[in-house]
């Protein structure tokens, strides 16, 4: 999947598809995790900051 991804005109479909993925797994993995609270918003700062880096 990554190498059909990192082509040249690419960019910003894997960039928004980062960011969907990094909010997802932020938010469904804090629910594992005994009297973790994380809000969809609280999920989707670090989504952001990871698609940006």
């Amino acid at each position: 999947m990554e190498v059909l991804l990192l082509k040249k005109n690419t960019f910003c479909s894997s960039t928004f598809m980062d960011f969907g993925a990094a909010t997802l797994i932020v938010y469904f993995v804090s629910m594992f995790f005994f009297n973790a609270d994380v809000t969809f918003l609280g999920a989707l700062i670090p989504g952001f900051l990871l698609a940006i880096t």
